[in-house]
């Protein structure tokens, strides 16, 4: 079922065709469509009028359309608005022969804002201007934030770093795929040959055996779960352990410090369209384009993983798949 098959109002220079529409003082619903648009995200609006009184809503729906509903004393219309058609009519009105378009109000803007810059060049000056100037301020408020970051980290409650060994300790490991820049590549050496202190014991970062990537996969699907589809993959980085220089076998935590603070990669796939006309109950605050955690088998989790892994960490990892499920 498309919004082309809703019925269309009469008397309408634009194609709006009916959804819903009842009357209050009996509760009788003369018309109801039968069938859902869902909303997108971000892309609602309640409409107030003068004295703050609810007049009705206006938002964008899945597919290109917009729901408009308005609420009157003694009834309320649901309407269902086709962008792609109206911009097909309202194309087509400006293309016929004999049309004049008359822009009310221009010459007034043009008189009050831009009157006095008629050269293009200097309208261009402005905006070149205007950016640097906002460029140069996030510059120096990214600057700020940095040096704040870097006193913070140099030293935490009672640790205090000895040296980095060249690792940027501010940088935390995101906690999706998609945040990954495109072309990094993890090295082997992630967050070896940190020093700390720490009540009078020196700690170095240091890892046994190859350096791991281990793949869970889990799912709520069996446990009772309403509606659950999914089973999720996620990729657990084995980071360095902090040890004490003279015994090794004396170990600390260092969550504190960005860098070691998380370990795990949620993997995730984009959303198609049939996947919410499959799922809506469990897609029906998102739309399609989204990158969206889970897959509907463990091989789809771990094709995910297999490509990821060997796009951002290669020959040098080793990968190990732990199926929770």
């Amino acid at each position: 079922m498309t919004v082309k098959d809703l019925p269309i109002l009469g008397n309408v220079e634009i194609p709006v065709r009916l959804m819903h529409y009842d009357h209050k003082k009996d509760n009788k619903r003369f018309f109801q469509s039968g069938f859902a648009f869902f909303g997108v995200a971000d892309d609602q609006a309640d409409v107030t009028g003068p004295k703050g009184e609810d007049l009705g809503s206006i938002g964008g729906k899945m597919g290109g359309h917009y729901q408009m509903t308005q609420n009157r004393d003694e009834d309320r219309i649901t309407v269902i608005l086709d962008v792609e058609e109206a911009w097909n009519q309202i194309s087509n009105f400006f293309e016929s022969q004999g049309v004049k378009v008359k822009l009310e109000g221009i010459e007034e803007i043009y008189k009050k804002y831009w009157a006095k810059h008629e050269k293009l060049e200097g309208i261009a000056q402005m905006q070149e201007e205007s950016e640097k100037a906002e460029r140069a301020r996030e510059r120096m408020k990214e600057e700020k934030e940095k040096k704040i970051q870097e006193e913070a980290i140099r030293k935490i409650d009672e640790w205090e770093i000895i040296d980095d060994n060249g690792w940027d300790l501010n940088k935390e490991i995101p906690g999706y795929d998609y945040h990954i820049e495109e072309d990094y590549q993890f090295p082997r050496n992630l967050g070896l040959g940190v020093r700390i202190t720490k009540n009078g014991e020196f700690y170095t970062s240091r890892r046994e055996g190859s350096p791991t990537v281990i793949l869970d996969i889990t799912t709520w699907r069996g446990t009772g779960a309403v509606g659950a589809i999914h089973y999720y993959g996620t990729l657990k980085i084995k980071l360095p352990d902090f040890t004490r220089d003279d015994r090794h076998t004396y170990g600390t935590s260092t969550w504190e410090i960005p860098l070691f603070k998380n370990e795990s990669i949620n993997l995730t796939h984009i959303l198609e369209e049939w996947e919410i006309k499959r799922y809506p109950d469990n897609y029906a605050d998102n739309r399609p384009g989204q990158h969206i955690r889970g897959f509907y088998t463990p091989d789809g989790a771990k094709r995910a993983a297999q490509e990821f892994f060997d796009k951002h960490f290669g020959q040098d990892w080793e990968l190990v798949i732990e199926e929770n499920y």
